[in-house]
């Protein structure tokens, strides 16, 4: 259906729904939704319109009114921006129908909604949307009419909220408000968002004489209005009243007591930028203020001293330093005081001396140390307080109401506590005390227990009522007669919760009677929460898992979910397992004794006093020769033992764990020895065949997983007596075997036919051919001893060759145009040993060789995979050094699945890959792992370790052609992902820095005089943003105009909104551009584990900087644009890997003079001949494998 203007219909999806927002005449009053999602496509149909319209009557046929009373709410959503006008409706007006309409996203007028206004009253208009422009028409010569100024004349309030992506939008609806020149004295609420309000303030209190409710949020004050008008509180319209949920999300959550039929006086200005009220004095009835997120910093003891009726005041999030002993005098009515997220540090006796009706306090996370004593003490009706994430230490016992009834919650969260606070137990009343994530530890539980007595005795020191004489009696106390109250300890440091042993049948002795007494009113009375503690649950546990165990068997307590949470962290075999459940029998301590191995660790056990030495993970390639007396329970697994020999202590050991090691062998005697072998773990090793006199002597449990066992004639009895005695293999169901060499995973051996367990026939040679060879074997023997040795030991014998003769006959390289030598790839936490034993050998041996060490050289703001596949292409060699920590890391799959392709391309000897302190068996890539198998790799503990790397390494003989330091590998990057790297005279700084508030000092005063004594131009905030113009804006600009943007990542900015936005829109410009324009540099406050997913994911993946780091501020310059002088703070640099003081020996020892004609170029991303623009740069010399960028970008600026 098409109008006579040819603006077609609007497609759209319609929703209803029906729910009870207002009662009317205190009768509920049917609230009827109906949602209309306009559509408008993005592809070239009918349907991309950028004007459509509406028949109003069948939109509103849907809410079928009839002549009961209606609150309709209309909701008009466009999912793309289009003008949508709505057709008349002649129909008759409905005087029992009021109005709630909103718009978001959707180009409509004042004007557009006057069809619904001819139906209905017009309650409350709720706009979310952009304004249609200037020069908008309905038809062709018609222009609209955006003032319509008789609609503001029947609404109640509304919300005006343009879109983020056009704010200035917004100013013109307001304009025509304005124009208007009206008084509007039924709109008694107003909220504007985003809309810059300051100059317009003046006219409000004529347009809007009875506004009842003032929010003005993210705008651009810096005073507050002088609101309210006056003192006239007024009742909602329309004899409406809010419903009780209604009610108390507008009122009740806040702490307000208010009736639910009148407006809530109140003004929000959250969000702007009122800094100061020290000469503003707030006046008249209102019951809330909200200042929350304005940077607010100071307030004197008259600003708020003359609000009449105030219940309700936020001043969260803002810097207050200190409010003043008497800020809050005469606030007699204050129910609801919020002041988290400051940084007050003191709280006075006389804050809050005039507040008696507070019930909900909140001064969490500023950095609070003292609170004087009574502070909160004469607040009877206060129920919850928040004190968390500050500094306390200590509190007073007479800092909180501990005589009233309705305290109920008490938040101590994150503070610097050591132990529980003992004015905590003196509140009789609370249902929660909660103390996470603090420093509580119990060095002494039972005195701890023994130091709170008090609070169940009586004055005369009498135990309290109730306290049972014997808990043996049959007449059980009730378990329900104390108030129970959540002791929340989450997160905190306790470790221990030992008693000394006490018979609990017999609590007849004085001091035992009273510990055991105090322990039971202690758990009667509290429901402890001891999750995410480390406990440790060793032999010291056990007295008070038998107490509580006893209480709970004989009814004293109640079965308490809280007892769950009391989880073991250590040992490992009992983590996460409820401690209640440990038996004692299990439990161990550690215990020094004679004989315990080097670097293990002994215990005993509780009960049988075994003794259990414990050398799991240590690198122990053989057993002990002694150990200490007694049985022994031995735990060795995880190590590289490859023989199980004989040993003294063999028939005092009741389990022996040697899972996950290097066995091949078992020697004879061994089973016949392990008189007393209960367990004995050999899973995950090399055997491919057990001793048979295991079948007669062992009788213990024995587990064999996975390990290549060979099925042939000679273990054909290992099946038969695994399948007779499945009791003694646990896992013989798992058991694998290999038949042939075609099927290497193996068969189950219990389920191997017969038939297969074959041996090929031996040749018979001492019949048939023994005489003819008996002098020929001898020579044979020799032989094939020396090609062994020489084929074991053919690296070693290579490398010998190579260091004393120079001979290096294998492995050369025929044609290598790689221009680096070598790049080295490793775990960053080993960097210091990889610099030390590779880098700088390499780099001042013989051959000085080019090396590319990726925490040193990789650049800045590219991926790790970018910087990877670049180098791996213009390198000769690449050493990948494997650790226990690397071989999970995806740094490692991008090298080695870059090395793999060129390995099978061109290079086999490609890959160096050098271990370092790594299992084989953990590597978790199938290719890198049978590549290692296959011998190429280098044991870094073993002897000749350098020598073996240098004989690895590329040996060329043109030494001439070869650069002297690594090319400009920015260019490189860019060259190989496509980006134009010549287009940087376009922008017009070289950089903008982000930071938040905490790094200004450090930005302004030492990292700006770096970048700018080094030619760099600079955008900073704080210095170049213009005033008054928007943020986002600002913002915007600065990343666009910047050839990068360095952005100083610290905890404060993980919270805030804009550091968010900046770091978005960098980051789209780097991979909308393909370049390096993010910089990311991380602050030494920074926890990645509490930064939000996309900047943690980026982290990951991208080369960032840290400024504790060596080197920081070269790496930092090497990332951004080459400009001359770079050396002049690389010079100075304290972290900086050169070493300038040997610069004129090395750069002689490296450079030659330039011969006359030799001519300076830049070829394909790098320099040859070490000048620029006619002069040699310090940092053109290469030293100790660093080198200097070269990019002409911004050639010419700040030379």
């Amino acid at each position: 259906m098409i109008s006579k203007c040819g603006i077609p219909k609007c497609r759209f999806s319609l929703r209803t729904k029906s729910e009870y927002v207002y009662d009317q005449n205190d009768v509920p009053m049917k609230a009827k939704t109906t949602g209309l999602g306009i559509y408008r496509s993005n592809e070239n149909d009918q349907y991309n319109y950028s004007k459509c319209y509406i028949d109003t009557a069948s939109v509103l046929d849907k809410f079928q009114f009839d002549e009961n009373p209606l609150y309709a709410v209309l909701i008009l959503m466009c999912n793309r921006e289009v003008e949508v006008f709505f057709s008349e409706d002649d129909r008759p007006y409905l005087p029992n129908v009021i109005g709630y309409i909103q718009i978001s996203s959707c180009l409509i007028t004042q004007e557009q909604l006057r069809p619904f206004r001819d139906r209905f009253v017009m309650h409350f208009i709720n706009m979310l949307f952009n304004y249609p422009p200037q020069d908008s028409e309905y038809c062709k010569g018609n222009p609209l009419n955006k003032s319509y100024c008789e609609i503001w004349n029947t609404i109640d309030g509304f919300i005006w909220e343009p879109q983020f992506s056009n704010p200035a939008a917004s100013v013109t609806p307001l304009i025509n408000i304005f124009n208007c020149n009206l008084t509007f004295p039924s709109v008694r609420e107003i909220q504007l968002t985003k809309v810059p309000m300051k100059q317009y303030l003046p006219k409000l209190p004529d347009l809007f004489p009875r506004l009842q409710m003032l929010n003005i949020i993210n705008s651009d004050l810096t005073e507050p209005p002088d609101f309210p008008w006056n003192d006239e509180w007024l009742p909602l319209s329309y004899n409406l009243s809010r419903t009780n949920a209604h009610h108390f999300q507008f009122a009740e959550q806040f702490n307000i007591d208010m009736p639910k039929n009148f407006f809530r006086k109140s003004m929000q200005l959250s969000k702007n930028n009122i800094s100061d009220l020290m000469t503003h004095n707030f006046e008249g009835f209102l019951i809330s203020l909200d200042l929350s997120e304005n940077g607010l910093k100071a307030v004197s003891e008259f600003t708020f001293r003359n609000i009449r009726g105030l219940q309700h005041l936020d001043l969260s999030r803002n810097n207050l330093l200190l409010i003043p002993r008497n800020a809050f005098k005469n606030l007699t009515e204050l129910r609801h005081l919020d002041a988290k997220d400051n940084l007050l540090s003191h709280l006075s006796r006389y804050l809050l001396s005039d507040n008696k009706a507070l019930v909900y306090i909140d001064f969490s996370k500023n950095k609070i140390r003292t609170i004087e004593s009574n502070t909160f003490s004469h607040l009877q009706f206060l129920r919850e307080l928040h004190l968390e994430y500050n500094e306390i230490t200590v509190l007073h016992q007479q800092c909180f109401p501990s005589q009233s009834l309705k305290f109920k919650k008490l938040f101590l969260d994150g503070n610097s506590f050591s132990e529980i606070p003992t004015a905590v137990f003196h509140l009789q009343s609370l249902d929660k005390i909660s103390i996470t994530n603090s420093s509580i530890r119990f060095p002494n539980f039972t005195r701890t227990m023994l130091d709170i007595k008090w609070m169940f005795t009586q004055e005369d020191g009498e135990e309290t009522p109730g306290t049972p004489d014997n808990t043996n009696s049959d007449n059980k106390q009730q378990t329900d007669i104390f108030h129970k109250v959540v002791l929340d300890l989450t997160g905190n440091k306790i470790d221990n919760l030992n008693l000394p042993y006490y018979n609990l049948n017999d609590v007849s002795e004085k001091e035992t009677k009273q510990l055991h007494n105090i322990l039971l009113l202690f758990l009667q009375t509290f429901q402890i929460q001891l999750e995410n503690n480390p406990l440790r649950c060793d032999c010291g546990i056990n007295q008070i898992s038998k107490v509580v165990n006893h209480f709970l068997e004989k009814k004293l307590i109640k079965e308490d979910i809280y007892f769950n949470t009391w989880k073991c962290f250590s040992p490992t075999e009992f983590q996460n397992r409820p401690l209640l459940e440990i038996k004692e029998e299990d439990t161990y301590c550690e215990k020094n004794m004679s004989f315990c191995p080097t670097n293990c660790t002994c215990f005993e056990r509780s009960m049988s006093r075994i003794n259990i030495i414990d050398c799991r993970d240590h690198g122990y390639r053989k057993l002990p020769i002694r150990l200490p007396s007694g049985i022994l329970d031995l735990w060795f697994d995880k190590n590289n033992i490859t023989t199980l020999d004989n040993k003294e202590y063999m028939d005092r050991i009741r389990t022996l764990n040697l899972s996950r090691n290097n066995i091949a062998r078992i020697e004879p005697g061994v089973f016949k020895q392990m008189k007393n072998i209960q367990e004995l773990s050999l899973n995950s090793n090399f055997l491919v065949s057990l001793p048979a006199e295991i079948q007669i002597y062992f009788s213990g449990s024995i587990y064999l997983e996975d390990n290549p066992f060979k099925c042939d004639c000679h273990t054909k009895w290992l099946k038969q007596w695994m399948t007779q005695r499945a009791d003694i293999v646990v896992d013989s169901q798992k058991v694998t075997c290999n038949v042939d060499e075609e099927n290497r995973e193996g068969q189950k051996l219990i389920f191997v036919p017969d038939s297969d367990f074959i041996c090929l026939e031996d040749y018979d040679s001492h019949n048939k051919v023994f005489i003819p060879t008996v002098v020929c074997s001898v020579l044979l023997v020799v032989l094939i001893v020396t090609v062994s040795v020489l084929y074991i030991y053919r690296l070693e014998v290579k490398v010998l060759l190579y260091v004393y003769l120079g001979f290096h006959p294998f492995d050369q390289d025929k044609d290598c145009k790689e221009v680096i030598d070598v790049l080295v790839v490793h775990s960053p936490n080993i960097t210091d040993w990889v610099m030390e034993n590779i880098v700088e050998y390499l780099e001042f041996c013989n051959s000085h060789y080019l090396v590319c060490e990726m925490m040193r050289d990789f650049v800045a703001g590219f991926s790790y995979q970018e910087n990877v596949a670049t180098l791996v292409k213009h390198s000769k060699r690449i050493i990948i050094v494997l650790s226990k920590d690397f071989l999970n890391e995806d740094i490692l799959k991008i090298a080695w699945n870059e090395s793999q392709e060129k390995i099978k391309a061109q290079k086999a000897n490609y890959a160096i890959v050098v271990s370092h302190n790594a299992n084989i068996k953990e590597i978790q890539i199938k290719e890198l792992k049978q590549y290692v198998k296959g011998g190429r790799n280098i044991e870094a503990s073993l002897s000749l370790f350098q020598e073996k790397l240098l004989y690895c390494m590329p040996q060329l003989k043109n030494d001439e052609t070869r650069l002297k330091s690594l090319p400009d590998l920015k260019y490189l990057i860019q060259h190989m992902y496509g980006s134009d790297v010549n287009n940087a005279e376009m922008y017009e700084r070289h950089a903008f820095v982000s930071y938040g508030e905490s790094k200004m000092g450090y930005v302004m005063n030492e990292l700006r005089p770096i970048l700018e004594d080094n030619g760099f131009t600079l955008c900073l905030p704080d210095r170049d943003f213009i005033p008054g113009a928007p943020k986002e804006e600002n913002v915007l600009k600065a990343i666009d105009n910047c050839l990068h943007t360095i952005f100083l990542l610290s905890g404060e900015q993980l919270d805030n909104e804009w550091s968010i936005f900046t770091f978005r829109s960098a980051s789209e410009k780097s991979m909308r551009e393909k370049c390096n324009h993010l910089i990311v540099v991380l602050g030494d406050d920074v926890n990645l584990d509490t930064m939000c997913e996309e900047v943690r994911a980026y982290v990951k993946t991208h080369v960032s900087l840290c400024v504790k780091e060596k080197g920081f501020v070269k790496q930092l310059l090497n990332a951004l644009p080459d400009i001359e002088d770079h050396e002049l703070y690389i010079r100075n640099d304290e972290n900086n890997f050169v070493n300038f003081e040997n610069l004129h020996n090395e750069s002689e020892y490296w450079h030659d003079d330039t011969a006359p004609g030799v001519i300076e170029e830049k070829k394909n991303g790098y320099v040859n001949g070490g000048k620029q623009n006619g002069k040699l740069h310090v940092s053109d010399i290469h030293l100790n494998g660093f080198h200097r960028y070269d990019n002409k970008a911004f050639e010419g600026h700040g030379s």
